[in-house]
């Protein structure tokens, strides 16, 4: 017989709303495809949900809480439940049982991987109908499946508000399901809070983000090798709720991400007229020009620095000028200003009581140098 297990992920916030009570959005299913999770070919097939809890993953959520309350009394010397299913259905019941699902909107990662096994491992009970090993099983399926929930949501955080990716409401857990049965799991963990700002749900870009997903199926290998670099430290600050952690993290991912695509997009930068025939005059004049030359006054001519000889301002300059040139001196600024907060803190010259972070600075630099990078070496499908 199949059961499927189904690697979940969900983030809860207020990030789009309806304009009315009557635009509330409905439910949305976005079918990603089918990945590949290790090296011998083992296949998950992906979906996204994005606005109200997917139903089944609320109920399962439910029960997995259920199950981890009467494990918890268990060990403090209560007995189980003689009928788990009557006390399953009685715990979810509870008026609190559903206090996690109180946000407006959700985005529900799902991974999922159907697996044949024996008729013996299926149990004639409602909720906690599968005894085939699920703890290990859900542990070996995590260890391939949390590294592709990372990169769903770095994908769809590139699209959509990242204000959606700020709390997570479950965190990478296993829920089984099978046909004809209550999807359900094994205990699960808790919550953080933090105000949002809500965004009408037409700034919605549904097409954008099914083309940019879809892609991310058949896209080159050498787009996640680097991706896969970033991408920790982009989804660690969008969950961080302390503003000098949450800036360190995402200014971290904008160094790793300079650093990584500076070899691919140097020669491009270099045959640009404005570099290649820079002079002292237009140095003067940008100052992300002057970040690829050499500037000694006893340097003559002027020498545009080699790639290996880039510090991170002259790396950060040839991002800039490869996928934003038109805004390259505005956006280096911004670059010069975020890093200039984050020399003086490290170093010890200002503490981090006296600094206000512009975290959201940061963050929106790094999310616009992420989408550009993607939207180029991952064009989107025709949807």
């Amino acid at each position: 017989m199949q059961v499927t297990l189904n690697a979940v992920r969900v983030y809860g916030s207020a990030a789009y709303l309806g304009t009315t009570p009557e635009q509330q959005p409905a439910l949305l299913t976005i079918p990603v495809g089918t990945y590949v999770l290790d090296t011998t070919g083992t296949q998950g097939n992906a979906t996204i949900y994005l606005g109200p809890p997917v139903p089944w993953v609320r109920e399962a959520s439910l029960i997995r809480r259920a199950i981890g309350h009467f494990n918890l009394e268990w060990f403090r010397g209560s007995p189980f439940p003689t009928d788990p299913d009557a006390a399953i259905a009685a715990a979810i019941a509870q008026p609190d049982a559903a206090a996690t699902w109180q946000d407006s909107w959700y985005v529900t990662l799902v991974l999922a991987q159907d697996v044949d096994v024996p008729t013996s491992a299926f149990l004639d009970k409602q909720y906690v109908w599968f005894v085939d090993d699920p703890f290990d099983r859900a542990q070996k399926f995590l260890q391939l499946a949390s590294a592709l929930l990372d990169r769903l949501a770095l994908l769809s955080s590139t699209i959509l508000a990242p204000d959606a990716f700020e709390r997570i409401i479950i965190a990478d857990h296993v829920y089984f399901t099978a046909p004809g049965r209550i999807a359900f799991g094994l205990p699960e963990g808790g919550m953080t809070a933090r105000l949002q700002v809500s965004k009408p749900y037409s700034a919605l870009d549904v097409n954008a983000l099914k083309g940019r997903l879809q892609a991310s199926v058949s896209g080159p290998s050498d787009v996640f090798t680097w991706l896969e670099i970033v991408l920790p430290w982009w989804l660690m600050g969008l969950r961080e709720e302390d503003p000098w952690k949450a800036f360190m993290q995402l200014f971290t991912g904008l160094e790793l991400l300079h650093t990584s695509l500076v070899q691919r997009y140097y020669p491009r930068v270099r045959q640009r007229p404005a570099v290649r025939i820079a002079n002292q005059a237009a140095l003067r004049r940008s100052r992300v020009l002057a970040a690829l030359w050499k500037t000694d006054p006893q340097a003559k001519p002027l020498r545009l620095c080699a790639r290996k000889d880039l510090n991170d301002r002259g790396e950060f300059a040839v991002l800039v000028l490869a996928l934003f040139p038109a805004q390259a001196d505005a956006d280096f600024a911004v670059f010069e200003r975020i890093k200039k907060i984050r020399n003086k803190v490290v170093h010890g010259h200002q503490t981090i009581a006296q600094t206000s972070f512009p975290v959201s600075d940061v963050r929106e630099l790094l999310r616009r140098y992420l989408d550009a990078a993607l939207a180029e070496q991952m064009p989107s499908v025709h949807i």
